[in-house]
């Protein structure tokens, strides 16, 4: 029976000698194998380089150090500095991450965090909203993940960062969240969003909330006898109109078809009528401009002061302000034909 042993550079070849069936002697071979190893940790090597090169996120690798030892091609393409660029530079040099929707350019916090993961405290994983600036400037969404590297004793050498480029989904999930925010037509909110914020504004009680429901006269006429795309337009040019006069307070929303609603926070009674006025003055502004169709808009105003009244008791007093305000104008022009 032959026996194998190896060290780190020598291998030892253990051979029995036999004289009439007994064993009476051992030999051994000695062969110096340190050339061979070499070659067999420099192919690990390069298969395990050219594995981390072929990964989709980026992937950089530093020592105790935070300088770097390792990027892959991910990681060249998204930073914009090449691996002879990077090698032996500070990690937070090349990899310049910042923090935020805002992306706040805290370096203390970053550096902080590389040091807190090398010295093995921390482990993170799919961190996100963070921004990563490139080289050249370019800036990309990403989510990162970051860990340290042990040795054989359990001892932290170094860290390894993968990150992976998000824009295209953050920009997606922007999109459908205004989507499901907004109304298609008019780019104001929708009726859904604005339900919710009455939910919460009831929730915490609010105080000082004035509400303006406007609805536009005769937008069935003009949909029956000019068309749809005739009304929509009317539809557009009045969000427009309610855009323009809201203040940094203001909401606007359309909860129907024809229909819309101005929420005003933090506001005094004072700031819901002469928002109604001036949103009156820049209806007939704009219909001096514009001859062709009359946009006219009744509405309605509430406003609940220091005393907390629900949103829906204030909804309703200001919808049915919007009525009374219609029928005094469907008044006001039946006397003036004459009827």
């Amino acid at each position: 029976m032959n026996d194998k042993i190896n060290s780190s550079s020598t291998e030892v070849r253990v051979v029995p000698i036999v004289l009439n069936d007994l064993q009476v002697d051992i030999s051994s071979i000695c062969k110096d194998i340190t050339e061979q190893k070499e070659i067999e940790l420099t192919k690990q090597e390069e298969w395990f380089k050219l594995t981390l090169s072929s990964i989709v996120d980026g992937v950089i690798a530093t020592d105790r150090e935070g300088k770097i030892k390792f990027m892959n091609n991910a990681a060249e393409e998204l930073t914009g500095y090449t691996i002879s660029e990077a090698l032996g530079q500070n990690l937070g040099k090349i990899f310049n991450i910042e923090y935020g929707e805002t992306y706040d350019n805290i370096e203390k916090r970053r550096n902080s965090l590389f040091s807190r993961i090398i010295n093995g405290e921390i482990t993170i994983k799919s961190y996100e909203n963070i921004c990563l600036i490139s080289k050249d400037n370019k800036k990309y969404n990403i989510s990162i993940s970051g860990s340290p590297i042990w040795n054989d004793k359990q001892e932290s050498i170094g860290m390894v960062v993968n990150f992976q480029n998000i824009t295209e989904r953050i920009i997606l999930e922007k999109k459908f969240k205004k989507m499901s925010f907004y109304d298609s037509l008019t780019d104001v909110y929708n009726r859904g969003y604005f339900q919710d914020v009455l939910t919460e504004a009831d929730s915490e009680k609010v105080t000082n909330i004035g509400m303006i429901v406007c609805d536009l006269d005769g937008l069935k006429i003009i949909n029956d006898t000019l068309g749809h795309c005739c009304g929509d337009e009317l539809l557009v040019n009045a969000a427009c109109i309610l855009k323009k006069v809201c203040r940094t307070n203001c909401l606007v929303a359309r909860i129907g078809g024809d229909e819309f609603v101005i929420l005003l926070k933090d506001c005094s009674e004072k700031d819901v009528e002469e928002l109604n006025l001036e949103l009156q003055n820049e209806i007939e502004k704009y219909n001096l401009k514009n001859n062709s169709i009359h946009l006219s808009i009744s509405t309605g105003m509430a406003f609940n002061g220091c005393n907390y009244r629900s949103m829906k008791e204030l909804f309703k007093e200001a919808d049915n302000n919007m009525y009374v305000c219609k029928l005094n104008r469907k008044e006001k022009n039946r006397n003036y034909s004459g009827v």
